[in-house]
């Protein structure tokens, strides 16, 4: 089993919630191709700065003369960092549109994660506010 964040963003002129499912792992996507990764999901300094970083690994390593082993050491390890940070950088960008962290649901997949956490949570996808009882 895998442990899920729910992030919730409701529309302004509907009732209608807006639901990611984001995995608390490691993002392999991110890992082989991190800037499309960071593009597709509308982080744009994100994918400028991973870019700006894997061109500042080679540059210095080919004016530091370094063989290309060892360059590409050096790429691999910047996107390892990457494929482990991506889905925590993914939330926090998230939370700095508007989205809200919802909760945790554990699952097998994203989308038994998303079923049971709207079983366990139903208050939270109620579209009506909550209303004072006696």
């Amino acid at each position: 089993m895998r442990v899920y964040t729910i992030h919730l963003q409701r529309h302004t002129v509907s009732s209608q919630y807006n639901v990611i499912v984001i995995s608390e792992s490691f993002c392999w996507l991110a890992f082989v191709a991190a800037p499309l990764w960071a593009l597709a999901h509308r982080m744009w300094f994100a994918a400028l700065g991973i870019t700006s970083a894997y061109a500042l690994i080679t540059l210095a390593a080919g004016i530091g003369g370094v063989d290309w082993k060892t360059t590409v050491a050096f790429v691999v390890g910047a996107a390892l960092i990457v494929g482990f940070c991506a889905n925590d950088w993914r939330r926090i960008s998230l939370v700095s549109r508007g989205w809200y962290l919802a909760g945790l649901a554990a699952a097998i997949d994203k989308e038994a994660a998303l079923r049971r956490f709207i079983d366990l949570h139903p208050e939270k996808l109620d579209p009506r506010p909550p209303t004072l009882t006696n």
